[in-house]
């Protein structure tokens, strides 16, 4: 699989949102759930996650198949007493899961997140996405706890999984 993976940029709005989109549809293991976005909210959100990106408080890099954007992975800075932590996150359409992916954006956002001087990396994760939770542990991340309830999803109350590796 030959995919192009770079940071965001603002002209990357439209195909952002239906990225997005796609995955408030599938109602799959993130936060984004409910409505779909719209184009304003798509645009601030870019236009914020970029200025961010420039002050070195935030990576949010993208996964391309050719002009598609099939996966989208970010590690946000903590603020005040945490910045020296990052926590991160990652999204990949399902047709292009359990390629390999999901594990090559996670080494980016380990490596932008020494780049950024980050000594801590962090992720909350589904209790019950097994396949993510495999991932994470592989990569060296460690789980130190679970907040139960902490998600609703499908209707059901899930548990939080906090992850950590130390860069």
């Amino acid at each position: 699989m030959k995919l192009t993976i770079r940071p965001i940029e603002i002209s990357d709005t439209r195909a952002l949102l239906a990225f997005a989109n796609s995955l408030i549809a599938e109602d799959t293991f993130l936060m984004l759930s409910g409505k779909k976005l719209t184009l304003a909210q798509e645009k601030k959100y870019v236009r914020d996650a970029v200025a961010r990106m420039k002050k070195n408080e935030k990576i949010h890099m993208i996964a391309l198949d050719g002009d598609s954007i099939v996966g989208s992975a970010d590690v946000r800075r903590g603020e005040k007493r945490k910045a020296h932590t990052g926590e991160a996150g990652i999204a990949v359409l399902p047709s292009y899961r359990g390629k390999g992916l999901g594990k090559q954006l996670m080494r980016v956002l380990i490596a932008e997140g020494k780049r950024m001087g980050l000594r801590l990396l962090m992720l909350h994760c589904f209790e019950n996405n097994t396949v993510a939770l495999a991932l994470y542990k592989k990569l060296g991340f460690i789980e130190c706890g679970v907040l139960p309830d902490a998600f609703t999803y499908r209707g059901q109350y899930v548990g939080d999984v906090t992850l950590y590796k130390k860069l």
